[in-house]
């Protein structure tokens, strides 16, 4: 599904580290190819919140897209930044994201 940009809430955001050279990387990539795999969101009562996809977003809005492909999965917040953690590519992921991924859990969601 395509949504604009400004529908997305990027609620998540925090718990990600920014990379200005691999955003500008996916940057150049959209502009010859286009957005080539959708970003993840969930429904939050009336917020479409994003879970997986932030570098892409980021990416697309600096080419001034407005339009964004996402697959929306049906799993509460929880479960969908579980769900990404564990099919994510741990070589993207950094070991002060894990951190920040644990603390939300525990102190956003409740879980130990």
């Amino acid at each position: 599904m395509q949504f604009e940009a400004h529908e997305i809430t990027l609620r998540f955001q925090d718990l990600r580290v920014r990379c200005a050279a691999r955003e500008e990387r996916l940057a150049a990539s959209i502009l010859r190819h286009g957005q080539q795999s959708p970003v993840v969101a969930i429904r939050d009562g009336d917020e479409l919140v994003l879970i997986d996809g932030y570098a892409r977003c980021c990416a697309l809005e600096s080419l001034g897209k407005d339009l964004i492909e996402v697959v929306v999965l049906d799993l509460s917040a929880g479960e969908a930044l579980l769900w990404r953690h564990r099919t994510a590519a741990s070589a993207r992921r950094s070991v002060l994201e894990d951190a920040w991924l644990v603390a939300a859990l525990r102190d956003d969601f409740g879980l130990s």
